[in-house]
């Protein structure tokens, strides 16, 4: 532990061990979902205007769901420190990864139906 000259504490190592798991969580999940999205989805934001933003407005909505259902539900059945890392994991990955898979997806269901009825 850090101290002044006045006896203040100056680093509080129990504040540094959340940050710490905030940020390895955030770094984690930008760095999987990344390397899964590259390989396997390959997700492109090509497309017309309309539909780009009913991606956007389609995330968002998933968005806000995470943050008031999930986090809550996550910060109330965990520790603390996996708490922290669990919700910094999740916004990245729901980011990178969850969102590029449901665009593909309905897109490819969107394809199919076309074909079926042409």
């Amino acid at each position: 532990m850090d101290y002044d000259s006045a006896g203040k504490l100056i680093v509080d190592p129990a504040k540094m061990a959340i940050d710490a798991y905030k940020d390895v969580g955030f770094t984690i999940g930008i760095l999987v979902p990344w390397v899964i999205e590259r390989r396997f989805i390959k997700f492109t934001s090509d497309g017309p205007l309309d539909c780009k933003l009913l991606r956007i407005g389609g995330a968002y909505i998933g968005y806000m769901i995470l943050m008031y259902a999930l986090y809550p539900l996550i910060k109330a059945s965990f520790d603390p420190l996996m708490a922290n890392f669990l919700n910094f994991f999740m916004f990245p990955c729901y980011v990178i990864l969850i969102v590029p898979i449901v665009i593909k997806f309905f897109q490819n269901r969107k394809k199919d139906v076309y074909e079926n009825i042409l």
